[in-house]
């Protein structure tokens, strides 16, 4: 998985697996969009797995786990952390790592 993940162009980042970025993912995956899905709970794996062909499980601010989603090659990142802080961090650790917002766009989802 990690091989095809590496050959994306222009694909998304989606951070964290819930309800909004379920939707999010089925309607890139109707729309012929690529994304990756990160997430740090490992008791999500094989639900995820059923699901969603790419996908990586481990810590999301490290920087192994944003080149493994090969980030340098995509178009963006969807933050959807319940956790505040972990957003704010989340969003600072892809800043550093594609500082041009031009060519790399973050959303984040925030609960207020």
């Amino acid at each position: 998985m990690l091989e095809k993940i590496q050959k994306l162009r222009d694909h998304f980042i989606l951070i964290s697996y819930n309800e909004i970025t379920k939707k999010i993912m089925n309607n890139f995956k109707s729309s012929g969009i690529d994304f990756v899905l990160l997430e740090e709970k490992k008791e999500l794996e094989e639900e995820i797995s059923r699901n969603y062909a790419n996908y990586i499980i481990g810590d999301i601010l490290s920087r192994d786990i944003l080149d493994a989603a090969n980030i340098s090659h995509s178009k963006g990142a969807i933050i959807a952390l319940d956790d505040k802080v972990k957003r704010i961090a989340c969003l600072v650790s892809l800043r550093l790592l594609r500082p041009n917002k031009e060519d790399f766009f973050i959303y984040i989802i925030a609960d207020s």
